[in-house]
């Protein structure tokens, strides 16, 4: 009898330890599960070298209760920087690239998609993530029958353009120097601000412009000057002044550089009160497509700031063209020491004559 119960009950506990190790280790599953979803995030229609790119974004959720690992990989002619994230980890992510996603976890996928120099064509982005692995309780183990997420959409590459080399040629902006080129910052520029900025500002910029085979009869370089005169608050906000922007196009010379010219004449003819005055250049260029196929008429292909400074203008300093245009300041000297009194002067001196001829018309009447 002893020995029956001993058999007994080591058969009731083989079975309850059984039991509980199976409950404890996952059951091996020959085809884990991840949900994948992809949306391209950007609204272009095209793309190129120099217009811009597209953008993917892709949410993968681990749907099992153990770590998985997955893989990415893409084809077509576009050149992909692929970064990922989750709460835990990040990764930088390579065509081929295995990451391990853990356990009922997400992440989120970004593609940045762009083309090298090529002519415009058309061509399919096609992007696939699939478990290779699952880390089960004897270790990890390969899926051989996991069934790949795809994602595909097609892009349209447009022609493409960039200044190989931008030179100021000529330059009556104090302070803004002939020789300037587009690697030069603002700090190689120290604006003057004397009344000779309150003239007629003049630049001319030459551009050298490589560029796709197509599209290149009908590019344009536009040259673009900024000139801004406005006054700072006590929070340091700029307020509303006179601004002068002017533009200036002319199609691009491959057979040798393009040159522009452009000028403004900034109006600082306002009555200044107060301090912090400034004044600020800002010189930009851009390359467009005056029409080209079934782009956009006038579609921008690049777009290049190139050159920006600032000076505060002391309130003292008058508009040239404001004093000429009102034959002189009050008490400027002409010819000799005799002084023109100023406008305001004479309508103090005719309303105190007006005024005397009133009081001796009463007195008479």
């Amino acid at each position: 009898m002893k020995v029956k119960a001993v058999v007994l009950i080591s058969l009731v506990l083989v079975s309850f330890l059984t039991t509980y190790s199976s409950a404890q280790v996952p059951i091996p599953n020959a085809n884990p599960q991840i949900t994948v979803d992809c949306e391209r995030y950007d609204n272009r229609e095209y793309i190129s070298y120099s217009i811009g790119s597209g953008w993917v974004k892709c949410s993968i959720t681990n749907d099992e209760s153990k770590n998985l690992k997955i893989k990415f990989s893409w084809t077509g002619i576009f050149e992909i920087r692929a970064s990922a994230f989750s709460d835990n980890s990040d990764w930088d992510i390579e065509n081929g690239d295995e990451i391990q996603i853990r356990s009922e976890d997400q992440i989120t996928a970004w593609l940045f998609v762009s083309v090298g120099k090529i002519e415009p064509t058309e061509d399919d982005f096609k992007l696939e993530i699939v478990v290779t692995e699952s880390e089960e309780f004897n270790g990890w183990q390969e899926c051989d029958d996991c069934e790949p997420h795809e994602f595909e959409t097609t892009y349209k590459i447009g022609p493409w353009a960039e200044f190989t080399d931008v030179q100021l040629l000529q330059s009556n902006v104090p302070g803004l120097l002939a020789g300037l080129t587009k690697n030069d910052s603002s700090e190689d520029i120290a604006l003057e601000c004397s009344e000779d900025i309150l003239t007629e500002n003049s630049i001319s910029v030459e551009f050298s412009t490589d560029a796709s085979a197509a599209g290149r009869d009908n590019m344009h370089i536009e040259l673009e000057l900024i000139i801004h005169l406005y006054q700072m608050d006590e929070y340091g906000v700029p307020r509303d002044g006179d601004r002068k922007e002017i533009t200036i196009s002319a199609p691009v010379n491959f057979e040798q550089p393009t040159i522009i010219t452009n000028s403004a004449n900034l109006d600082g003819s306002e009555n200044r009160t107060g301090n912090d005055w400034r004044v600020s250049i800002w010189i930009g260029s851009k390359v467009y497509l005056d029409s080209y196929q079934n782009m956009p008429q006038n579609t921008v292909i690049s777009d290049e700031s190139l050159w920006y400074s600032w000076c505060d203008l002391n309130n003292s300093v008058l508009d040239p063209d404001f004093i000429e245009s009102n034959g002189g300041t009050g008490g400027e000297k002409v010819g000799g020491d005799e002084k023109i009194p100023s406008i305001n002067a004479v309508f103090s001196l005719s309303a105190i004559l007006m005024a005397a001829l009133m009081r001796n018309h009463k007195r008479d009447d």
